[in-house]
């Protein structure tokens, strides 16, 4: 699965990423490697590498080439983080994400 933030989207459409969740606040980059959120256990694996499929159009987003400029510039082209599913369980909005406890 695949998390970013609100902080590090700003001002971009959170559909021209993707991801399956979208934490409120900051900090998806400095996530434990195991954490919880509501009953699912996940191990955060790496940060995940951006295309050129971010400055694409969609359904009510128009192109814009300057997302995966600014993505390369300002972030070393990584934006969100990817992780698998240790545990499985229920998330529902507004879950709690924390570190996992061994």
């Amino acid at each position: 699965i695949s998390f970013v933030s609100t902080a590090t989207l700003g001002e971009w459409d959170e559909r021209r990423f993707r991801q399956n969740l979208i934490l409120a606040g900051s900090g998806e980059d400095e996530l434990d490697e195991m954490i919880t959120i509501g009953s699912c256990t996940v191990t955060i694996r790496k940060p995940i590498e951006r295309c050129v499929m971010v400055t694409r159009p969609q359904p009510g987003i128009e192109r814009d080439l300057g997302v995966l400029k600014t993505i390369i510039r300002a972030r070393d082209n990584q934006l969100g983080v990817g992780a698998v599913v240790t545990s499985a369980g229920r998330i529902a909005v507004g879950d709690e994400v924390a570190a996992a406890r061994p």
